[in-house]
């Protein structure tokens, strides 16, 4: 009975340790997914960053060359 009750018992805890991989195999999935998920996000985040230095950027630049034609005007009205 004892060999009979140890083996019982054996393939009670094996039996539990493969529904436990199993559910970390799941678990491991989902963290996967939730990953990408979130990796999508913070693309989509930095896009926009990425669009806003460029408007900012190109603000700037546009400036620049304004006040670099208001004084190249100056310049030959006066002199």
């Amino acid at each position: 009975m004892t060999t009979v009750d140890n083996a019982d018992n054996l393939e009670r805890t094996l039996g539990k340790l493969e529904g436990r991989v199993e559910e970390q195999g799941a678990l491991l999935h989902q963290l996967h997914a939730d990953m990408n998920a979130g990796f999508q996000q913070v693309n989509s985040r930095i896009d926009k960053l990425m669009v806003a230095m460029l408007a900012i950027g190109g603000g700037m630049m546009a400036a620049m060359l304004g006040i670099i034609a208001a004084l190249v005007v100056l310049i030959v009205q006066n002199g």
